[in-house]
């Protein structure tokens, strides 16, 4: 065998529907680079299959990125709650906090507990008291997120 044919590709070919044939070609014509079909193709494959190894590198977080990531999740669901205090919004909210508890070890309890009799508050001046003692339980539950990733800091640190 030749050094030549063992060095030629093999090549298939792979039915894609138009609007995909289409996107491939407003692509190739933005590229600066080697527009060759096969070459976008393989790019957009790598990043894909990159890209569903991710989840591999959460461990890379530091402590106050992965608190600071939650925290983001739970003042979106908190404040879609409070505009909004619905079943779907409550039932949202309460994913949120589970998901602080099982992956952040913090307990939420109390503030599931809140938001469970938040809802069912019809009486508007109950519904003010209700509130006040909601938002002092979010206020306190990020306190104890921020301290938890701040003695993570200092754990990876030592």
């Amino acid at each position: 065998m030749s050094q030549n044919q063992s060095n030629q590709k093999k090549w298939r070919s792979i039915s894609v529907p138009s609007e995909v044939f289409e996107l491939l070609k407003r692509i190739e014509s933005r590229s600066n680079e080697d527009k060759a079909h096969w070459k976008i193709i393989l790019k957009a494959l790598s990043f894909y299959e990159e890209f569903r190894e991710k989840p591999k590198m959460v461990n890379d977080f530091s402590p106050i990125e992965k608190v600071s990531w939650y925290i983001v999740k739970l003042s979106l669901a908190y404040g879609t709650f409070a505009v909004n205090p619905s079943e779907e919004t409550a039932n949202q909210l309460k994913e949120r906090l589970q998901e602080i508890e099982v992956r952040l070890q913090v307990p939420v309890g109390a503030l599931i507990k809140l938001v469970d009799q938040y809802i069912r508050i019809r009486d508007e001046n109950e519904r003010k008291k209700a509130r006040m003692e909601l938002n002092q339980a979010f206020k306190f539950l990020i306190k104890e997120l921020v301290m938890k990733a701040l003695g993570g800091e200092e754990n990876d640190r030592a």
